[in-house]
């Protein structure tokens, strides 16, 4: 019993006296930075996709082509929807679109708008009708590379669509995309 009771006497004292040493607790703090900044920038100028004609589908990749031809005979449209990231070089980006379910114009009425799995895509340089590009399918996240380009990484990115023109319909249309784009791994 005398044994148990020094093993318990021992068990509560050492601790208690390791406490009562003198002693102290201080924070400190540490900052790092990651990369560069990631920004998302619209192109200078809004999409136009030119002169369409009431009852007919037309495919816009996302390189500017279009079919079939505008009303015009145009097979690029003259401004596609565009975007451009910059960040740091090398580094592996996400980016995810909100789409509209249609175009709307001033009198209410809308032409409805989807996309299939090659109706986004992105380069590392600026791109146009006919130049490679990486397709992408909008209604899900996509990953991308951004590429030196001397003074950080940088990739474009642009949309097309499908647009179903019901007979009828006329005037201005347009629609709102908004691209997102976030570092992976954050």
């Amino acid at each position: 019993m005398k044994q148990l009771l020094l093993v318990l006497a021992c068990a509560v004292l050492i601790p208690s006296l390791m406490f009562a040493q003198a002693g102290g607790s201080a924070s400190n703090t540490a900052t790092f930075n990651i990369g560069t900044p990631l920004t998302v920038a619209a192109g200078a100028t809004p999409g136009d996709w030119g002169e369409l004609a009431p009852g007919t589908t037309y495919t816009i990749s996302a390189d500017g082509y279009i079919v079939p031809p505008d009303v015009n005979g145009l097979t690029e449209v003259p401004q596609v929807v565009l975007w451009t990231i910059t960040g740091q070089s090398g580094a592996t980006v996400n980016i995810s679109f909100a789409l509209p379910p249609f175009f709307a114009s001033a009198t209410g009425a809308n032409v409805p708008y989807s996309v299939n799995t090659m109706s986004a895509g992105w380069a590392n340089t600026a791109f146009a009708a006919g130049t490679a590009y990486n397709p992408i399918d909008p209604r899900v996240v996509n990953s991308m590379t951004l590429v030196n380009n001397g003074v950080g990484g940088e990739a474009d990115v642009q949309i097309g669509g499908i647009l179903n023109v019901p007979l009828g319909a006329n005037g201005t249309y347009t629609g709102t995309f908004v691209l997102t784009a976030q570092y992976t791994g954050l």
